[in-house]
């Protein structure tokens, strides 16, 4: 959405008596009297904190935020309980604490503009994921749900099941459009959907398809581990299986009990998001019952796992805390540090024990770059081309039956080895440059997707209907369908602009011959469907889809290594974590260049100190070391994989033994790229990048300013050299110099 419109969704949260300003005005009010605005967007930032608080909540089916924490003064706690109790994401969260921490410093400072002008950036942001999850989930609310035991108990009808499948897949068109739903392929699909039923799995259910999907993951030989020794203990332990919503808890416990059920003898489980609870208790009630005798009677507890999600053992936690009840299992809790940000995947104490899936990435990074097993092998089971795959046999008897939708020829697509690498690395990407990190719920949902269309269900029969329905086009070009989709709409190979995309759109354009030249590009492994109908693209909108397909097809089809900076990057994580010095070199050659350029520097050695539209301009030097965060440096050293850290570094420099350390991010790194470059940064890039202006200005403010400064007249640059002799009766010495 457009900023106008986004602010005016904002100003329907205002009181009927308040007044309301528009977008320009608050633009001019924010340059006029920051803190008068400031004041103006706080309201704002409140009734918008609890709507989405609201929202969260609903999304979730948890209990949402204490209304009286929806103060000035205690919106730091609220925002706390929404990250942890509520899921929102690091980045949502993070952003909120950097617009209450702007909004108390009125109270000890004069607000600077591009504080104001931050603080509303930040409202605004909110206020589109607020936005986008309003249209998303009353969209998602009119989808029907089809239960998982209507779709696996039915056996099919017999099929059968050839591994050779026709060339390709005839696209057909009736009265009615696409085929909808009568087909088996499109029912079975829905299974991955997050409005169905069966994405939150009872503990003591397991269905053959989820036994058909089950991927191992590191979590789950820890588990296992922690059970064989629990089962040969005399005493009872308590096993914590931490994590968020959707991250695969309740799968993996069910998976464990149908195949390892010699582990859960004399086992009790609690599995807090799906446990049936009596009508009169809360979660918290129920969890004191069950954990019951770990605090009055050890001696009649039995090992017992729990399944939580951690914003309710954030609060168990707390009330326990409070009460001075469970004081060995906060005293255990407290030491596995399991709510801070650098969490470690585990912690064992005695018969305590902590398994946490929360910091764990969906993805890998490597010295050869970023992937995700994970992904990767759950994509290849549901386009396996396996009779033990449900979704292939549906699929294949659809094609037999001639009942072809767009859905299946993106299936098709997505068989292909090098489309599953190409679009698990998209995927990767864009959780590395937002900082996202996703649920398996929200990996199905991803995968159902890209592969049926929004508009499956009705009848479709137009060409540009049919080109928007491709894979590649669903994967890049539906930013409002779900909140991955939205980040990987920011990594569109459209959006590169590279020199060769650009020379393949204006030849696609030009060329009489389309379907040659498609041919040319795409090869053998073009998508048939679609392309069969490149005859009937008149008129330039149609062209236009077209070459934005062809370049989205050309990405799937041949992936390579278009973004060098976010490459470059992806080293830099590795070397951080693993502390590779010679790989940190070269971040921080990058960080010494753009020192002086950021504010721009007269000569070697010396960097401005105040704004380029001064008659004259002062220059210091500066004595400063690299430095990073000793917590998180090397934290996995002599790991060749990373799957637990934080897509950031932190890093800077230390100065008259003070450490000024930043967070380095994507979006942060290809800025600071651009400026090493001689890009030099806009009044928009300096308010998006505040963590390192502030970072910059902390170290001018620290530098020595009375031996030696250079004054620079920015007209015609002439230089004066203001020094403090070491010898001499003059206080100041001045010298002309060039």
């Amino acid at each position: 959405m457009k900023e106008v419109e986004v602010w005016g969704e904002l100003q329907t949260l205002l009181h009927v008596d308040e007044i309301i300003f528009h977008f320009d005005e608050i633009n001019q009010m924010i340059e006029d009297s920051p803190t008068e605005a400031l004041a103006y967007l706080d309201g704002l930032f409140i009734a918008l904190s609890e709507k989405r608080s609201t929202q969260l909540a609903e999304q979730i089916g948890q209990d949402k935020t204490k209304s009286h924490l929806f103060q000035k003064n205690l919106l730091h706690l609220a925002w706390k309980h929404m990250r942890v109790g509520l899921n929102v994401s690091m980045r949502e969260f993070q952003i909120a604490n950097e617009y209450i921490k702007i909004s108390d410093s009125i109270y000890a400072e004069n607000l600077r503009v591009s504080k104001g002008f931050r603080a509303l950036n930040i409202l605004m942001e909110i206020a589109q994921s607020w936005i986008s999850d309003c249209k998303f989930f009353a969209k998602e609310n009119k989808i029907s749900d089809f239960p998982m035991s209507k779709i696996i108990e039915t056996s099919p009808t017999p099929v059968e099941v050839a591994i050779e499948k026709p060339e390709h897949l005839e696209y057909k068109e009736s009265n009615t459009g696409f085929i909808t739903e009568s087909g088996d392929f499109l029912t079975r699909m829905r299974v991955l959907q997050s409005s169905s039923k069966e994405s939150v799995v009872h503990a003591e259910s397991f269905g053959s398809l989820r036994a058909y999907m089950h991927v191992v993951r590191p979590i789950q030989e820890m588990l296992t581990e922690k059970l064989e020794v629990a089962r040969k203990s005399p005493s009872p332990s308590l096993i914590l299986l931490c994590g968020s919503v959707g991250d695969g808890k309740s799968h993996l416990l069910a998976y464990l009990m149908e195949n390892r059920p010699d582990l859960f003898e004399e086992v009790l489980v609690h599995n807090d998001s799906t446990e049936a609870h009596n009508p009169s208790e809360n979660a918290l009630e129920t969890l004191e019952r069950v954990l019951h005798h770990f605090d009055a009677s050890p001696e009649k507890a039995r090992t017992t796992i729990i399944a939580i999600n951690l914003g309710v053992l954030h609060n168990f936690y707390h009330l326990q805390k409070s009460k001075g009840r469970f004081n060995q299992v906060t005293s255990f809790i407290d030491r596995s540090e399991v709510f801070a940000s650098a969490a470690s995947n585990g912690k064992s104490e005695g018969h305590f024990h902590l398994l946490n899936f929360s910091g764990e990435q969906f993805y890998e990074v490597t010295s050869n770059g970023a992937t995700s097993r994970v992904c990767l092998e759950i994509i290849r089971r549901i386009t396996a081309k396996d009779e033990k795959n449900p979704f292939y046999k549906s699929w294949l008897k659809d094609i037999q039956q001639e009942n072809v939708t767009a859905a299946h020829q993106n299936f098709e697509l997505l068989q292909h080895e090098s489309v599953q690498q190409a679009v698990v690395k998209a995927l990767v990407e864009a959780m590395i440059k937002q900082k996202v990190i996703i649920s398996m719920r929200a990996l199905y949902n991803f995968i159902y997707d890209i592969i049926v269309p929004v508009k499956v269900t009705t009848a479709i029969s137009s060409l540009q209907e049919h080109i928007d329905a491709m894979l590649p086009n669903l994967l890049f070009a539906h930013p409002d369908r779900s909140h991955l989709l939205h980040i990987l709409h920011e990594v569109d190979p459209v959006k590169m602009r590279l020199q060769h995309f650009d020379m393949m759109l204006t030849r696609f354009i030009m060329t009489e011959h389309p379907e040659r030249m498609v041919k040319e590009i795409l090869g053998d492994r073009a998508l048939d469907g679609v392309w069969e109908r490149l005859s009937e693209a008149y008129g330039r909108e149609t062209q236009l889809a077209f070459a934005r397909l062809l370049i989205r097809n050309y990405a799937l089809l041949y992936p390579e290594k278009i973004d060098d900076i976010y490459e470059s990057f992806v080293q830099l994580l590795f070397a951080y974590y693993t502390g590779d010095e010679e790989g940190m070199g070269e971040v921080f050659e990058l960080l010494n260049n753009v020192l002086y350029m950021w504010k721009g520097s007269p000569r070697d050695g010396y960097i401005y100190i105040d704004p380029p539209n001064k008659r004259f301009r002062m220059a210091i030097t500066l004595k400063v070391e690299e430095s990073v965060d000793e917590e998180t440096y090397g934290m996995a050293e002599g790991q060749n994989i990373l799957t637990r850290f934080e897509p950031s570094v932190r890093i800077g420099y230390q100065q008259d033994a003070t450490n000024h350390l930043f967070d380095l991010d994507y979006s942060l790194f290809a800025l600071l790229k651009k400026v090493a470059s001689g890009y030099r940064p806009t009044k928009q890039d300096v308010q998006n990048a505040l963590q390192f202006a502030e970072f910059h200005e902390k170290l001018i403010q620290g530098a020595d300013k009375t031996n030696k400064l250079l004054l620079v007249h920015t007209l015609d640059y002439s230089m004066l050299e203001i020094s403090k002799p070491k010898f001499s009766k003059s206080r100041y010495e001045v010298k002309k110099v060039k």
